[in-house]
């Protein structure tokens, strides 16, 4: 059986020269009918009859190198057919085209390629290294250009408005559950108050992410199959419902004296938005910009605890004292809800405004 089949493969080979010959003299005989045969359009029939029967050449010199009785394996079948799929270039026939070179991989992962395996201790060290030889000035520059970037300073000003209340209901803890003329707790009392955060922070990391998997991988198939970063956004609204009417229902409550467990249950309410809106906004900035996410997660921590961990951090208690918590977080939950509306023209117009990035190639004069 298997001397059968060495025959017919080289059969087939034989015939396909001879089918190469005849094709030789028939585009002869077709090119000395013409009147003046271009240099260009010999070249490129050159470069089309190397790509049809170079792979049957190199088969046939293999069958005559091999045993004629011995079959191909599978692997060798499929090879030979995927090679004979790919064009072939010959610099003699057609010098006019150009092999492009494969693409530079990062020097990143070229250097961990080629180091050798390191032991535990050698993870440890603090520093490896220098790995990036670029200007340390334009690095550092880096995550400053992404605020020019709309998705990325969207992304920044709702990580900081979900980090930053948390701060900023932390520095009210005592004011407002210490306080002689309001519930007098202890400082033992007043931590316990934390655990309704803690319980709502963990519920919003278990929902965060798989509400907002399920929303992206529907509206994707309602989309034909195709995924836009916009689709995080749709998380807002939750965002905006459960932080605006808890911080307002924070203030109010403890301003009114209601019990301890009102102001407590709408501190756990905001916990749960903030890790919502949080978790939002980094998965929104690095959907969009995949290739420079550790310049986006820079971006918004520094926006996080510059603008809003510092800087109300510098006026707050005053206003606090001043004001009371019911104005005061009255007006905190209007600023959440002013910045959260601008969710809306950046679903609309997002995908526009990740264009206009693409095209305007900020980040890549640094």
């Amino acid at each position: 059986m298997s001397s059968h089949h060495g025959r017919d493969r080289l059969e087939r080979a034989e015939s396909s020269r001879s089918r190469q010959g005849e094709d030789d003299m028939r585009i002869e005989k077709v090119g000395s009918q013409e009147s003046q045969p271009t240099d260009e359009s010999l070249a490129r029939r050159r470069a089309d009859r190397h790509a049809r029967f170079a792979p049957l050449d190199r088969a046939h010199d293999a069958e005559k190198a091999e045993d004629p009785l011995q079959v191909p394996s599978p692997i060798d079948t499929r090879v030979a057919t995927q090679d004979a799929a790919l064009p072939r270039h010959d610099p003699e026939s057609n010098p006019t085209i150009v092999i492009s070179q494969p693409a530079p991989t990062h020097h990143y992962t070229d250097r961990n390629r080629l180091a050798p395996p390191k032991t535990f201790l050698s993870t440890l060290k603090p520093y490896v290294g220098r790995i990036n030889h670029e200007n340390w000035f334009k690095v550092a520059l880096r995550p400053f250009i992404l605020y020019a970037y709309p998705s990325i300073l969207w992304s920044s000003a709702i990580y900081a408005l979900s980090v930053g209340w948390l701060i900023v209901l932390s520095e009210s803890a005592t004011t407002i559950f210490r306080g002689k003329d309001s519930y007098h707790f202890t400082a033992l009392q007043t931590g316990l108050v934390y655990i309704s955060p803690f319980i709502g922070g963990i519920l919003g990391t278990a929902v965060a992410g798989k509400v907002s998997d399920i929303i992206v991988r529907a509206m994707a198939n309602r989309n034909g199959g195709i995924y836009e970063p916009e689709f995080r956004l749709i998380m807002a609204l939750p965002v905006a419902l459960c932080t605006t009417i808890g911080l307002m229902g924070y203030g109010w409550s403890a301003q009114e004296r209601d019990n301890f467990w009102v102001p407590t249950v709408f501190f756990g309410i905001i916990s749960f938005g903030c890790t919502l809106g949080s978790t939002t906004a980094i998965t929104f900035a690095v959907d969009s910009y995949r290739q420079y996410a550790g310049e986006a997660l820079v971006t918004l921590n520094f926006t996080k605890n510059i603008f809003h961990g510092l800087v109300f951090s510098l006026f707050f208690n005053k206003w606090l004292d001043a004001d009371g918590s019911k104005d005061v977080f009255v007006a905190l939950g209007g600023i959440q809800l002013a910045i959260l509306l601008t969710t809306v023209p950046m679903y609309v117009y997002g995908k526009r405004a990740r264009m206009w990035t693409v095209r305007r190639d900020l980040m890549e004069k640094f």
